[in-house]
């Protein structure tokens, strides 16, 4: 249920779970660092989909910033996307700025292919340089 409050930002039903967890007597942190396929977490998902909301409520109830699915990514690497059809890389450097500086997210984390997640800075340099097969 944390994983579609995270895609859709639904803050209000995100709180009612946490405090489900509390009720069923699960530490919070335990139920916001459960994963769904491929390792993936709440956390992860609120960063895919740009849920600030949602992300700020998962990791001050103590989900886990560092944690990494099974291709090795944490939720840093979800902050940054490349759209299909113009093949441009973006990212939500509100987000990823807010896990480092106010979660504690180590950007120094590498994937299992040996890749860090990219920087706002990164991504904003890597979209400035020009195509070089624009018009083939």
């Amino acid at each position: 249920m944390l994983h579609i409050c995270a895609k859709v930002n639904d803050k209000d039903t995100a709180g009612r779970v946490l405090e489900g967890f509390v009720d069923l007597g699960v530490q919070p942190r335990d139920g916001v660092n459960a994963t769904e396929a491929g390792g993936v977490s709440a956390l992860m998902v609120a960063a895919k989909y740009g849920s600030v909301g949602v992300a700020g409520m998962l990791w001050r109830a103590g989900a886990n910033v560092n944690l990494q699915d099974q291709e090795g990514r944490t939720a840093l690497f979800y902050t940054t996307w490349e759209d299909d059809k113009s093949g441009k890389t973006f990212c939500n450097a509100k987000l990823y700025d807010a896990l480092v500086d106010k979660a504690g997210a180590d950007a120094g984390i590498a994937d299992h292919n040996g890749r860090k997640a990219q920087t706002p800075k990164e991504v904003q340099q890597e979209s400035a340089r020009p195509n070089a097969f624009a018009g083939l």
